[in-house]
């Protein structure tokens, strides 16, 4: 699977395969537990997950234990039986340290990860040696990942028999730690912890994974005050910007040289996947389903648009946001697929294809 169709033919996406492959759960047809195994199974280092295999953009193992989770679903017992060893030997990695200085922190439970020269997380543009977005230290959303993963390895642990002590006391650890990222004054959390120069306080969508994903480390109120500041500061009709516009580094539109274009691909640039997480977190705190299928029509509206019958990588910061980037991104389909999924689980309705006027451009 190519996370980028006729984009970056020279590397394989791993991530992009995890997060188009969950689209696809049920469909025996197309995903099986071979297309996993080999996920959890390939690594470039100790304890280390691929999501590119080319500039090593490894930030965490654990989009292989979530898409293991997937197939307990399918009650695959001979799978979690394989593939429990290599994730509990993933975690166990990261709590002695690997490769690029990735780590646990044994005081606060949080993923410190990077060394200077390498980025690691999604944000990933560098040009020379220069790092557009250095998020050396504890990213929100590794450590969110961290989070699910060890609730993920309780449950394989029950459902295998097994004592779940050693990931129980790790989780409740992590959660304790968790109330670190978060920033009373301004209503949502720290996107990096104990970097460099300490603290950074930009507003960017990381942070919605702490409230997407199946276990969150944050309160309620915690959880709605980062869905309506992200709403209020982030949200497109396309997905959600990078970096909030009021910020100074702020880039409203993608476009120039490769040196201008790598400069902005995350300093406010719209990514198209984004909305899947923020619609999971808006669905998780309101429970508004009807919203949740207003917010997908702009994405079916634009498949007959730019990359015809597909969803684009990234659009302009700001309005109207022109799509830019790879035409046919498999993050951004996969992310569409999997929120209406959600919505409609369980019944026999068709994504929407009727042309439809997009929100309010804001």
């Amino acid at each position: 699977m190519s996370g980028n169709a006729n984009w970056f033919p020279e590397v394989e996406w791993y991530e992009g395969y995890h997060l188009s492959a969950e689209a696809y759960q049920g469909q025996e047809d197309f995903i099986d537990a071979n297309l996993f195994a080999g996920y959890c199974n390939f690594h470039l280092g100790p304890g280390l997950s691929v999501t590119l295999v080319a500039s090593t953009e490894e930030s965490v193992d654990i989009e292989g234990a979530s898409a293991h989770k997937r197939q307990k679903e399918n009650e695959d017992i001979e799978l979690i039986s394989n593939l429990y060893p290599v994730l509990g030997d993933i975690v166990q990695w990261h709590i002695d340290g690997t490769r690029y200085n990735i780590k646990l922190d044994p005081i606060d439970g949080l993923i410190y990860a990077g060394q200077p020269g390498v980025q690691l997380t999604w944000m990933d543009a560098k040009i020379g040696d220069w790092i557009v977005t250095p998020r050396v230290g504890k990213p929100i959303e590794v450590s969110a990942l961290w989070y699910n993963a060890l609730h993920i390895m309780v449950e394989l642990s029950d459902h295998l028999g097994k004592n779940p002590s050693k990931y129980v006391n790790l989780a409740e650890q992590t959660r304790n730690g968790f109330i670190r990222y978060w920033h009373n004054e301004s209503g949502y959390c720290y996107d990096l912890l104990d970097g460099p120069d300490g603290h950074d306080h930009s507003l960017r969508p990381n942070q919605l994974l702490a409230v997407s994903l199946p276990y969150s480390p944050l309160t309620a109120d915690q959880q709605k005050s980062i869905v309506d500041i992200c709403s209020q500061r982030l949200a497109t009709s396309f997905g959600l910007r990078s970096l909030a516009k009021e910020h100074r580094d702020y880039i409203s539109a993608y476009g120039g040289d490769q040196e201008m274009r790598d400069g902005s691909y995350h300093q406010g640039t719209v990514w198209g996947w984004l909305m899947g997480p923020y619609l999971s977190a808006h669905l998780r705190v309101y429970n508004d389903k009807g919203f949740v299928n207003s917010a997908l029509e702009p994405f079916f509206h634009h498949l007959a648009q730019h990359g015809v019958g597909s969803i684009s990588e990234i659009f302009d910061g700001d309005p109207p946001h022109t799509p830019r980037g790879c035409p046919a991104q498999a993050w951004s389909v996969a992310e569409a697929l999997r929120v209406w999924g959600q919505i409609n689980k369980g019944s026999e309705k068709d994504p929407p294809r009727k042309n439809s006027h997009d929100p309010a451009n804001h």
